[in-house]
């Protein structure tokens, strides 16, 4: 049988402004707290006490799980696995702070549980390159005694450069494991590691297939279906209900609340953004996440296609640009692309800015454009500004804001609410029906 707990997080305080994108130390030392056991959740419950945790026969021939974050709240992804004496773990996320969080940049998972038991963990297995999956990595990674990490190469080459700007040399610490193929089988102590592929808003994303003697666990990941996809066949997951039973699906379902039958697909995305960026009269801003490789890419070549330069802003985005381009899924685009400080020696309508800062952050780019901070970007009347993101949760009033400010200084301001210049990496709920019955899991554990 499985057994299933959650502990609390810890909070964490860098020179970062909040919702900075590079978890970093200056000072030699991680200054981190851990959050109290004792604080309630929404709706009073209490948080779980890592201290109160049952102290079973940690060799024990049954499948434990501990999700460590990512229950009940969006980030700090990080779940636990024990079987006979050892331990796996999925995703190292960080969770970013809310408005009532001042001076906290990001929370990490909360690891007081596996004190002592650092040679008991045989592997960090990593879904994907999202922050609230593997953020937390260089500092957990430490804590742990740096145990093998496992995933595929973008998803790697992201940890490896986060380890690097929090503390210099510290990359040369990790052992890792690359999945080659979707195939690939890994051992981890007594747990078997497969995988499958899955839709997601980020290069590289795998599903986990973990297998035990007890039970067979499925985790998607972060996941969506797109009946529509653009470069390949919709994805289909008939295959994973002939695992052996007992099948555990860990199933991330944020979008359960989205009731929509049908949802935006990345080719009518795809086209809108075409539309604007080829109609539009002066500059365009297109407002995204970093890790939204596959879309920059292309926007970069619909803009070459049309004879328009395209200038990158923000070290998170250039810097996944530069590792896609090393591994070869980004073409270099030489002649198209320029450093944002050339923006001015080209016609307006002639360029296009594709940035960070669609959450509203307080020092990255695009509060800075529309702030008349940014030394080479200033907003004209006849301007695009595009959100080509969702809103995170939390983010709302402070997306509002930006939004506000945008509309004082531009007229065309562009979102989701207005057209669909995005597409969400999660499922809806009609999608988690679909997966369910495809799947036909004895055990189901919604996540996320």
């Amino acid at each position: 049988m499985t057994e299933k707990r959650q502990t609390s997080g810890q909070a964490a305080k860098t020179n970062r402004p909040a919702h900075g994108n590079k978890p970093r130390r200056q000072d030699g030392k991680h200054r981190a707290h851990k959050g109290t056991p004792g604080n309630t959740l929404s709706g009073g419950k209490k948080k779980f006490n890592p201290k109160n945790a049952p102290q079973d026969n940690p060799k024990s021939d049954h499948l434990r799980i501990t999700p460590l974050g990512g229950n009940e709240e969006v980030g700090r992804n990080m779940t636990v696995f024990e079987y006979g004496g050892d331990i796996i773990i999925l995703d190292m996320g960080i969770q970013f702070p809310e408005e009532d969080m001042p001076g906290i940049d990001y929370i990490i998972p909360n690891i007081s549980c596996l004190k002592g038991r650092e040679k008991d963990v045989r592997g960090v297995v990593l879904s994907h390159g999202h922050l609230d999956h593997i953020g937390a990595a260089p500092i957990l990674l430490r804590e742990l005694n740096y145990p093998p990490i496992v995933g595929r190469d973008f998803t790697l080459a992201l940890v490896k450069k986060k380890m690097e700007d929090f503390e210099k040399n510290s990359a040369q610490h990790l052992k890792t494991v690359r999945v080659n193929n979707i195939s690939d089988k890994i051992r981890l102590g007594k747990f078997q590691i497969e995988f499958f592929d899955v839709e997601h808003s980020i290069m590289d994303a795998v599903g986990v297939i973990i297998k035990t003697p007890d039970g067979t666990v499925i985790h998607p990941g972060d996941w969506t279906m797109d009946k529509n996809p653009v470069d390949h066949q919709a994805l289909t997951y008939e295959h994973l209900s002939k695992l052996p039973s007992p099948r555990i699906l860990m199933l991330e379902s944020l979008g359960a609340v989205d009731t929509r039958p049908t949802h935006k697909t990345e080719a009518d995305m795809y086209k809108n953004l075409d539309d604007l960026v080829g109609a539009a009269k002066g500059l365009v801003i297109i407002g995204t996440f970093a890790s939204q490789v596959r879309r920059i890419g292309k926007i970069i070549e619909y803009a070459e296609s049309i004879g328009k330069k395209v200038a990158l802003d923000g070290y998170s985005m250039k810097m996944n640009i530069e590792i896609a381009k090393e591994l070869g899924y980004v073409k270099e685009h030489k002649k198209t692309l320029i450093s944002v400080q050339d923006v001015h020696k080209f016609p307006r309508e002639k360029v296009v800015v594709v940035c960070t800062g669609a959450q509203g952050e307080g020092n990255a780019v695009l509060s800075r454009i529309v702030n008349d901070e940014h030394r080479f970007i200033k907003i004209q009347k006849n301007d695009t500004i595009v959100f080509s993101s969702s809103v995170i949760p939390g983010n709302e009033r402070t997306i509002q804001r930006l939004k506000d400010d945008l509309y004082r200084k531009c007229d065309n301001v562009i979102h989701s609410d207005i057209l669909d210049v995005h597409t969400s990496g999660h499922s809806n709920a009609f999608d988690m029906q679909d997966i369910l019955k495809q799947i036909k899991p004895d055990i189901f554990l919604p996540v996320y």
